[in-house]
């Protein structure tokens, strides 16, 4: 069994809107490692605030910290 604290932190994942500087919630719980592994994907995201299509890097999200 893990213990509580060998688990990594969790967190959504959060990405800027080129157009607006808005930073999208994605929905996502990632781990620092999982942004690290995915750092050099791409993701295609139609942006919730200007409506564009934009292909984000994921080396430019960040992590949300989730809050219990």
């Amino acid at each position: 069994m893990i213990a509580m604290k060998d688990k990594p932190p969790r967190g959504w994942l959060m990405l800027v809107c080129i157009e607006t500087g808005k930073e999208i919630d994605c929905g996502v719980k990632f781990t620092q490692d999982d942004l690290e592994y995915a750092e050099p994907a791409k993701l295609l995201l139609q942006c919730r605030y200007c409506g564009k299509t934009h292909i984000f890097k994921f080396s430019d999200a960040r992590l949300k910290p989730i809050w219990h």
